[in-house]
């Protein structure tokens, strides 16, 4: 019980010293996130120019575009009201399985546990209502986070009460299907962790092995099977893992220097994160030591050993295939790592105290009110968006001809979305050709184009490209290049 406390109290004191920063509007409203809004546009109303898309490694189809196209009506009325209600299922769903996991866990009082997260994710300043959680988003792995922590309490539910019913079995079939479909980072989140987990349990008598077979069928054939259904996709999607040229040791060394360079708070965060999952592991080892060398007769908890194994796996997935390239990484690939270990704290506290019904019914009215008081008083950031480089443009095509033009990737899907003009802009690589990522391919050859976005390009490239501009205006630090004549792009 003392290292569970121990683990719980770090964790608190991390998301209290959280910098509210690190998370920002835009990065709930960035290129990469507002990618499942625009392709739900193209399904619903272009759905003949879908093959001009280029997916992203995953495609985000199960649960993302699912749960976005059950409120995408909501589109017609505002993008923002639709990406806040997509944020809150997100927030609803997460809640709700970490209820039904907590009993499948084995909780006397599954609901005193609820109460306990809700409460401390509420309490704490600018962590739960600030609309930026990193699950509350499409287009960066919260989706499979959220599958992942369902098929594990489906699971444990299989495993613990010995019930191998073909509903179960059938539901684990699809999801691990739809994830192979969807989102290849689940193999690391999930499958090669609990598949651990599950030879663990049959080594130590927790289960029998005669179902070993049907429950590694259940996983590996449908995601298989996802996976290669994915490549057959009528997209020219991109390749999973691209293995580059960085090595780990390199790779290692820039994490160091970006965690170094952070805040103070956010920097310990990270370090008090590692501690209390170190905290957590020894807690588990110990377990296996006392059973196996001690003799005696305890259950490890292989809910530790699980998101052990997971982090691991997902450190060596992103550092072997080089993905990491700043500390944006760890945001995007690291969902489960940086709450799964609060989750666990937190599970630990509640099986070891017993909770007083007062206590519980106080935390109940505690979230009531913060609901409430959040949602007759929120703030203009937070329900509209509209940046500056949008109204920027906006604000020149009143004065010239423009509609479309070019700019770099993370500008031209803000400008595309919420333009009140109409303006569309699509993105060019540094050599000022079409960057076909995550966008469709259509556009560049349907329209005229006469107005760059100059950002991140170099000026004299685009002069020796395009020629001198006729005008030239600008956005905050960038310069608008404005031409007479249509653009021309090999």
């Amino acid at each position: 019980m003392l290292i569970s406390l121990c683990s719980l109290g770090i964790f608190l004191f991390a998301l209290l010293c959280f910098n509210k920063d690190i998370f920002q509007l835009n990065y709930l409203f960035n290129a990469d996130t507002l990618y499942i809004a625009e392709f739900y546009q193209h399904i619903t109303g272009q759905l003949s120019q879908i093959t001009g898309w280029r997916l992203p490694p995953a495609p985000y189809f199960f649960p993302d575009l699912l749960v976005y196209s059950s409120i995408g009506f909501l589109q017609h009325y505002s993008l923002e009201l639709t990406i806040y209600t997509y944020a809150n299922l997100q927030i609803l769903f997460l809640f709700a399985i970490c209820f039904y996991l907590s009993k499948q866990l084995g909780l006397d009082k599954p609901f005193s546990f609820l109460c306990l997260l809700l409460s401390t994710l509420l309490l704490l300043p600018n962590i739960f209502f600030s609309y930026t959680k990193l699950w509350t988003v499409s287009g960066i792995h919260g989706g499979a986070f959220l599958v992942t922590l369902f098929t594990l309490s489906l699971s444990y539910s299989i495993l613990n009460d010995k019930d191998y019913s073909s509903r179960k079995i059938w539901l684990l079939l699809l999801c691990n299907f739809c994830m192979g479909l969807s989102d290849r980072l689940y193999l690391a989140e999930f499958l090669v962790p609990f598949l651990v987990v599950l030879i663990i349990r049959v080594a130590i008598g927790l289960n029998d092995k005669r179902y070993l077979k049907l429950l590694v069928l259940s996983y590996l054939f449908p995601y298989a099977l996802g996976t290669f259904m994915h490549k057959r996709l009528p997209f020219h999607g991109a390749e999973f893992y691209l293995i580059r040229s960085d090595s780990i040791a390199l790779q290692l060394q820039r994490l160091y220097r970006d965690i170094s360079n952070l805040p103070p708070t956010v920097s310990w965060y990270f370090f008090l994160v590692s501690l209390a999952l170190l905290l957590l592991l020894v807690q588990s080892c110990y377990q296996y030591y006392a059973r196996f060398r001690l003799k005696k007769q305890n259950s490890p908890d292989t809910f530790i050993t699980f998101f052990s194994v997971q982090t691991f796996l997902l450190f060596f997935a992103v550092l072997y295939s080089s993905l990491y390239v700043d500390i944006e990484t760890l945001k995007r690939y690291f969902i489960p790592t940086l709450f799964l270990p609060f989750l666990a704290t937190l599970y630990y506290y509640t099986k070891q105290v017993n909770f007083r019904k007062w206590f519980v019914l106080a935390l109940i009215l505690i979230n009531v009110s913060l609901f409430a008081y959040q949602v007759q008083h929120p703030t203009k950031k937070e329900w509209q968006f509209y940046p500056p480089v949008v109204r920027c443009l906006d604000r020149l095509a009143k004065n010239y001809i423009i509609r479309f033009g070019f700019s770099e990737y993370w500008i031209s899907r803000q400008v595309r979305l919420f333009s009140k003009t109409g303006i569309s802009l699509q993105p060019l690589n540094t050599e000022l050709q079409p960057f076909h990522w995550i966008n469709n391919i259509h556009p560049y050859h349907r329209h005229s184009y006469n107005f760059i976005h100059t950002a991140s390009f170099s000026r004299q490239k685009l002069i020796d490209k395009f020629g001198k501009p006729d005008h030239i205006e600008t956005c905050g630090k960038d310069r608008i290049y404005i031409y007479q004549q249509a653009l021309r792009l090999n």
